[in-house]
Parts: structure tokens; sequence; C-alpha cells
């Protein structure tokens, strides 16, 4: 017999060769099984009487007759007898059941798929994807006239800073601000109030990138968030976009004057929770390597961040570097997490002609997907 803690698998095939080699060995020790007998080349009889496989197994099973009247199973006692008698004869471990990988879907983590369980009102668009792309084109040629020859067109993204276009365009995301800036505004359009638990809606970043880019080429695009993988960050890679996601990280979280994430202002204590970290850094990061390494162009920044980082001074020192500097900064971001210092007048005037800012405000439901 075979190990205990070996599972033995038989096929229907296998069954019918034990009976075989079972009948055959009457003269031979009951309990040793010839391998030859069981071999692939046996020829094997038809299914039939398995009395010396229950003999072998120790078991008496009772007979089972059937009418034309009534086509009824075994009785259940006996049938329950038989699996206790089984499992205590072979004491073959069970284990849990391998599918194959084929048989896996691979969905991306964070999808906006819909639990049954969860009551939360749901927001969804009332336009066809086809619908919400054409309008979103027609908005967009209305507001930024001066790109519609390039709007029509794929856009495109340099390798490396060779023989850049001073043209170009350096496109930055902040995730987290304008996921978080999106669900704010597209609730307070549906009527919900500011701290009411709707779903997340889902969205589109295929339309971000379009509001972002407008046909324009792109010496860099790079999009930073944290953990888990969402759908987002997938469409922002299959663009060409370089996506960093960061693992959170467990803290006691304190927020800034200025920060826009939380949606408020001012300094507040939070209990022990895992929050971002070092994400806006990271940002601050590929933009100031962008000033080192390529002649001033349009940097397009699509954050209204302007925190003091946990390692930085923050995004809104970083942007005065860059203007200082002889670039042109575009802040796209929507209205509920855009700091009030982007729109000071002392700051917009200083910069008049350097400086714009995008809403996204108008665009919130062309970016629901």
């Amino acid at each position: 017999m075979a190990d205990t803690s070996t599972t033995t698998i038989f096929n229907f095939s296998t069954v019918i060769a034990l009976s075989d080699a079972l009948a055959t060995s009457q003269n031979s020790n009951p309990l040793v099984i010839n391998p030859d007998k069981i071999s692939g080349a046996t020829p094997h009889k038809s299914l039939g009487d398995f009395t010396a496989i229950w003999n072998f197994l120790g078991l008496s099973p009772e007979p089972c007759t059937t009418t034309d009247e009534d086509d009824s199973l075994p009785p259940l006692k006996s049938i329950q007898h038989r699996e206790e008698s089984v499992k205590s004869a072979t004491r073959v471990p069970l284990g849990p059941m391998q599918l194959p990988n084929k048989l896996h879907r691979r969905v991306p983590a964070n999808a906006n798929l819909e639990d049954p369980f969860d009551k939360r009102p749901v927001i969804r668009s009332s336009m066809t994807s086809i619908e919400r792309k054409a309008q979103l084109i027609q908005k967009i040629l209305s507001l930024f006239p001066a790109q519609a020859s390039h709007l029509l067109t794929r856009p495109g993204l340099r390798s490396g800073a060779k023989d850049p276009s001073d043209t170009d365009i350096h496109v930055f995301v902040d995730a987290s601000n304008i996921l978080i800036g999106f669900y704010e505004c597209i609730k307070k359009r549906r009527g919900y109030s500011r701290g009411a638990a709707v779903r997340q809606p889902a969205f589109s970043f295929h339309g971000l990138s379009l509001i972002l880019e407008r046909g324009r080429t792109s010496s860099k695009k790079v999009y930073v968030g944290s953990s888990p993988t969402t759908v987002s960050a997938l469409d922002a890679r299959s663009l060409g976009y370089e996506v960093s996601l960061l693992e959170r990280v467990e803290k006691e979280r304190v927020n800034a004057k200025y920060s826009s994430s939380s949606g408020s202002e001012g300094t507040q204590k939070q209990r022990t929770r895992k929050v971002e970290q070092a994400v806006d850094e990271i940002l601050h990061l590929k933009i100031l390597e962008s000033v080192l390494d390529f002649t001033p162009t349009t940097i397009v920044l699509a954050s209204g961040d302007a925190a003091q980082g946990e390692y930085s001074p923050g995004f809104f020192k970083v942007v005065e570097r860059c203007l200082d500097r002889g670039w042109k900064i575009e802040l796209v971001s929507f209205k509920a997490s855009l700091s009030w210092l982007y729109s000071n007048k002392d700051f917009l005037k200083k910069w008049k002609g350097a400086f714009s800012l995008v809403l996204l405000d108008t665009f919130v439901e062309e970016l629901l997907e």
C-alpha cells in the first residue's frame, strides 16, 4: 500500500484494472497489488463486479435493486457508512482545491466592482462612452482653441532628452489629489453632502490625459500614487506614463496648515492609520529633474496641493522654483482639492503669463466612466 501521506488518485480505467488485479491474485497475498496488472498495456474487462475491491477495502456493500417503477438510490445511511469506511481505510489527507492558472481572471486591484452587499448609493454616468468622449473634445476645443490643430492627433512621447522641442510639455500627476477632488466634485454635482457615504465612482484617466496633453508632444509623463494598484494607474501605464506606486505606512497623521488632501485647512491630529508617505516628494524629485535636464518649456501639474510635505517644503515652493527658472506652469485641479495659495492675487499678478490654472470641475461629468 502507498504511504498514508501520499494522495492516490484512481481514474476510471485504474478502478477496472484494480478489479482485474485483485481477481487474478487469489493465490497471492491479497494486500499486495501487482503493478504489472494495472499497467496501461494490460487488457481490461468491461465494468462488472466490484466485490473484490470492496473485500480489499474491508467493506461489505449492501445490494441495490432497481425496478422499472422506482429508479431509487441505495439508502442514505448505507452511503454515509461506506464513505466513512472508505475515509477510515484509505486515510487520504484532503487539501484545498487548486484550479488551473488559466481559469483565474486577473482583476486590477481596486477595480470598480460592485459589491451586492454594499448598500451605498452608486453614481453613474448618463452618457455612453462615445457621447462622453465627443462632449469632452468639444469642451476642450472651445476652452483651448490654440491646441485645436493638435487635439485630434495622437499625442506623442519623446524618448529621453534627445532633441527636445521648445513646445514639448512635462506632465506630472498627483493621483490621490486628483481622485479625491473628483470624488468630492461629483458628489456635490449629484446633490450629496460632503460627508455622504457614496461608492467610489469610476474615473476616466484616458479623459484626464486628453485634458492634460491636448495633443501636445511630451518629453516626460509621470504618475505617482499609493498602493494598491488602481485602474487609473494601469491606464496611465498603458498611455506611456512612468508610474510609481508607494506602500502606505501606519502612523499618526498631522495635517499641515495648507493641506488640501483631507479637504480641510488648519492643523489637526488624526488617529493612527495607514497614510501616504513620500508621494509628494517623488513628484518633486521628478519635476526638478526636468528643470535640471531640459530647457524651460511647460510643466503640466495635475495637483492642487500646496501643503508642506513631511520631507520637503511642498508643491507650492517647487512651483515657485520652476517659475523663477523660466518655466511655464499649467496647474490642473478640482476646486475641492485646490489650495488658496494658487489663487492668491499677489501670486497671480507676479506670474501673469507664466502661470495658468485649469479647473477640472468643468469636465467632471465627462471624467465619470
